[in-house]
């Protein structure tokens, strides 16, 4: 949905899949909202995706940039990311993908 994460509820699809997919040198200046969403399918979930040397670089002075609606990290649910390359801040997801 495009008015999410102001409307509650962003569905995804199971029958489409999203898989190694590399985000590279990637800076992202003084973000508005919460730096990102990697929302995958319960039954379809994420897999290879990749942040290398992906960067958020928050406000020093204005402390609420970032911060809504899940602070300044990124939402991550159904998918297994790979941070390399000083990626920062690491999305935390994936770890229950890493037994197959």
């Amino acid at each position: 949905s495009l008015s999410y994460p102001v409307a509650p509820h962003c569905p995804t699809q199971g029958c489409v899949t999203f898989s190694n997919i590399t985000l590279r040198n990637v800076l992202i200046d003084d973000p508005m909202l919460s730096p990102g969403v990697i929302l995958g399918n319960a039954s379809n979930p994420m897999r290879g995706v990749v942040l290398d040397n992906v960067r958020v670089r928050f406000s020093q002075t204005e402390k609420w940039r970032g911060s809504f609606p899940w602070g300044r990290k990124f939402l991550c649910e159904h998918g297994h990311v790979d941070s390399r390359g000083g990626t920062e801040p690491a999305p935390a997801c994936g770890s229950e993908l890493l037994v197959e």
